[in-house]
């Protein structure tokens, strides 16, 4: 009797977290088919918007009436489009504005870790496995140039100080024995294709890795050429420069205007009606540049581009003097057997910590189909805020002071690669050939954003840019293959 009871307890237990699983999955599922919204009026404060631009809440005397380009989205997607456009020896003369739901630059830009750093070693293998070896090395190399691309016009606008950009040596510290092996296996494959790549990647056994950086439980490094930004600087910086420019006199950055409905060109009509918070503009062209808000508007995207809220903290060292192993210079990730971090610091001494999901609520899938940014992800937040001490040597620090923590949503693509190009009516719901997106970075937009703003500001213009790779525009046969499972899979 006792052993049949016992029996029963079990099964009970069993069939209750059965029961589980599956309310949580269904309640995920719901979450990723149903409109992320516009972005929340009050979002968590990010550290990287203190001191704020003076372009904030920047909005013209006159809502404009009518534009040749209207651009929804103010972070560093739109910003790429804009510039793009505007530079264009067509460009010049037309007239193009940004519209924001809220503060200018204020989602995503604003809020992420502050690294350019794509990590090909990690991802080249399953990007050769998935689309073939030439595609997986346009796509690696699209996302390398990406360093050079951002210092290149963060110099052209006088921003390389301000912007706090930077090149780094970037520390993977791998805590645990098969991600280690996997790592070295990944980073040979990798080398094996890019031979150049060898003299500015190290590798580091355990007695090594704990030596130099001061990792007393870390099982392997790996060392290799990385950028480090102050994101939300860079982006503003840029609009300063464009909307106070005599060149560009029809350019403007309107905040706080959230778009609230498009209807399409009549049959005589050329332009798009589109419905704000502040009245109605019309417009020959619209660019969706808000990542992982894009499906609000472009419904067709929905489980295909997914939002999935991440968490931030800037933090100081304790003692004050204390500073992490080669400062300012060097950024880190921690990858665990589940999950992964990622921390730079700043010239000021501040230390950028952000990650933490998979130390989330049921395993991060409680952020997974999450847009708003209003709060904080509890676990994760707590993780990041007690796990550095433990990390480094306590010769390093004894802890952190927190100075500030914020959520920001990522757009996660279906099939990890972003989505740019001339929007499919299937995808819209519209008629019109007039609709354009760039969106879903799966969490890498300093390596994906800029070059896809630029690919698609030319597009716009009538050019094709080629170090765009072809997997990455969008078509009607891309979205209907697109599946969620197939990212979870791929993470």
């Amino acid at each position: 009797m006792g052993l049949l009871f016992s029996m029963l307890k079990e099964l009970k237990l069993f069939i209750s977290t059965i029961q589980e699983l599956n309310d949580g999955f269904r309640t995920v599922q719901a979450r990723i088919k149903a409109s992320p919204g516009i972005p929340v009026a009050s979002p968590t404060v990010s550290s990287w918007q203190i001191p704020a631009s003076p372009l904030r809440s920047n909005q013209s005397a006159t809502f404009p009436a009518e534009v040749d380009i209207l651009i929804i989205g103010s972070g560093i997607t739109g910003c790429a489009v804009a510039r793009t456009v505007l530079k264009h020896p067509k460009g010049r003369d037309l007239r193009v504005t940004i519209v924001d739901a809220r503060e200018i630059c204020s989602g995503a830009t604003g809020r992420n870790g502050g690294h350019i750093k794509e990590s090909p070693y990690i991802d080249y293998e399953k990007l050769k496995k998935r689309y073939g070896e030439p595609a997986a090395k346009k796509i690696t190399e699209f996302q390398m140039s990406h360093l050079q691309r951002l210092l290149d016009v963060a110099e052209q606008h006088a921003a390389t100080d301000s912007s706090e950009i930077r090149v780094v040596d970037t520390v993977d510290a791998y805590f645990g024995r098969k991600v280690w092996d996997d790592a070295v296996r990944r980073l040979q494959g990798f080398l094996e294709a890019y031979p150049s790549e060898k003299a500015h990647y190290k590798l580091w056994n355990t007695e090594e890795a704990r030596q130099e950086f001061l990792l007393p439980t870390v099982d392997g490094v790996i060392t290799g050429p990385a950028g480090a930004l102050a994101p939300y600087k860079l982006i503003t910086a840029i609009y300063e420069s464009l909307t106070t420019s005599e060149e560009y006199p029809d350019f403007t950055v309107e905040s706080n205007t959230a778009v609230l409905d498009i209807q399409p060109p009549t049959r005589t009509g050329q332009f798009y009606t589109v419905r704000t918070s502040r009245g109605t503009i019309s417009a020959k062209q619209i660019v969706h540049a808000t990542n992982a808000h894009v499906s609000h508007l472009l419904p067709g995207l929905r489980e295909k581009i997914l939002p999935l809220r991440g968490q931030m903290t800037s933090l100081l060292p304790v003692p004050r003097e204390a500073s992490l192993p080669g400062g300012a210079s060097r950024s880190w990730s921690f990858i665990y057997e589940r999950g992964f971090d990622y921390l730079t610091v700043r010239p000021s001494g501040h230390i950028m910590y952000g990650g933490g999901w998979a130390q989330s609520g049921n395993q991060g899938m409680d952020d997974v189909g999450v847009a708003a940014d209003d709060e904080q992800a509890l676990f994760a937040s707590a993780h990041l805020l007690g796990i550095l001490p433990t990390i480094f040597d306590g010769k390093v620090l004894k802890g952190v002071e927190v100075e500030g923590r914020w959520t920001g949503s990522l757009g996660m693509s279906a099939d990890w690669l972003p989505w740019v190009g001339k929007v499919p009516e299937s995808v819209s719901g519209r008629k019109g050939a007039g609709e354009w997106v760039s969106a879903g970075y799966t969490g890498e937009g300093m390596v994906n954003a800029w070059g896809c703003g630029e690919a698609l500001g030319k597009m716009i213009m009538g050019e094709v840019d080629d170090r765009l790779p072809e997997e990455m525009i969008i078509t009607a046969k891309r979205v209907r293959r697109a599946n969620p499972v197939d990212l979870f899979e791929l993470l």
